[in-house]
């Protein structure tokens, strides 16, 4: 019995901190939206993956970092922030779906 009070205890806690964390921005764009995350920009960097290989760019947010591969929706932030949306590819790969800039880059 201990273990089963145990065992609910600890998914009711999860169940309000899932419930206490903050809700997508509702301004994001609803093609963003349907990745696996979106959040602010950290940093961003250009990389050279190798010799005679163009630099790609290697955006970060506090979920993971992924390199810009291929083209993406770009949009406008409207908190005055960088924000970026990524999302696993089939491979497993993290990749950057969404790019949300603030109104002087437009």
């Amino acid at each position: 019995m201990l273990k089963l009070t145990l065992v609910g205890g600890v998914l009711m806690a999860g169940v309000g901190v899932l419930a206490a964390q903050p809700s997508a921005h509702t301004w994001y764009p609803p093609d963003c939206l349907s990745v696996d995350y979106c959040g602010p920009i950290e940093n961003a960097v250009w990389v050279s993956p190798g010799r005679g290989s163009p630099p790609q760019l290697a955006i970060s947010s506090n979920y993971r970092t992924a390199v810009v591969q291929r083209a993406f929706t770009t949009g406008k932030s409207e908190d005055g922030r960088m924000h970026v949306c990524m999302r696993y590819d089939p491979f497993g790969a993290l990749e950057v779906t969404c790019l949300l800039l603030p109104e002087p880059a437009f």
